[in-house]
């Protein structure tokens, strides 16, 4: 399944997000340790993380883990390294979860 996620959709406050329903609050948590990961490595053309993939068959759980990279047009795009689960993130850029080193001149 494909994932499209507007960050500003998220609320920064961790408050807020722990009074999200609990389908939402999962799901805003693993969306925003991928940025977390990703944005930590944007350099790369590859990102691989220790993110764990939140996909579930009938059966089980997913065993992969999260790689990304940042398109051109600045959205940072997700795909598990086991199954189809994959993603679009935009809007993520000065979020409480952007840790990209920023060096001032």
């Amino acid at each position: 399944m494909s994932y499209v996620t507007d960050l500003r959709h998220i609320p920064e406050d961790p408050a807020h997000i722990q009074a999200l329903p609990e389908p939402a609050r999962l799901m805003s948590v693993f969306i925003t340790s991928i940025v977390a990961e990703l944005s930590r490595e944007l350099s790369l053309p590859l990102i691989n993380t220790d993110v764990k993939c939140h996909s579930r068959n009938t059966m089980s759980r997913c065993s992969g883990c999260i790689d990304g990279w940042l398109n051109p047009a600045g959205v940072l795009v997700w795909a598990c390294d086991s199954c189809a689960e994959n993603g679009f993130i935009s809007n993520w850029e000065g979020t409480v979860w952007d840790n990209q080193v920023r060096t001032t001149h």
